[in-house]
């Protein structure tokens, strides 16, 4: 039967209680094939490797996720919700909202763009007063 141990395989004899399986014989011939391509194709790169150094660095501008203070929202829910969008320890969530509640604004991060526009859709989802601004 295909697939069926047996004891009669490779290393029957040297191994007492050893037994055979074709199917992970073809596995291990089939790992070691694939060893042999691996070291092949790396004798013979066919990408260019470049030094870290001739590249040119691109900065990202930045920009300014900034929370206005309301008079519609709890300071709870405020809290929360800069925990829930921004990941932040509750801690840092309540300074920011403080901030905000006594200076009429605070800054939660600065960040690329794209990543700032979903932070401040993200507090507007759930009904915060927040805008971004160029660092």
């Amino acid at each position: 039967m295909a697939g069926e141990w047996t004891g009669n395989g490779p290393g029957a004899g040297r191994f007492p209680g050893f037994l055979f399986c074709p199917f992970y014989a073809t596995l291990a011939l089939s790992s070691a094939l694939l060893r042999v391509q691996i070291s092949l194709m790396a004798d013979h790169p066919q990408t260019k490797t470049t030094l870290v150094i001739d590249r040119e660095k691109v900065i990202m501008p930045r920009f300014k996720v900034l929370l206005h203070n309301d008079d519609v929202n709890s300071m709870e829910h405020v809290a929360k919700a800069l925990q829930q969008v921004f990941k932040f320890e509750l801690e840092e969530c309540v300074r920011i909202m403080l901030e905000a509640h006594m200076n009429g604004v605070a800054l939660c991060t600065v960040e690329p763009l794209e990543q700032a526009e979903h932070h401040r859709d993200q507090l507007r989802a759930l009904s915060l007063v927040a805008t971004i601004e160029p660092e």
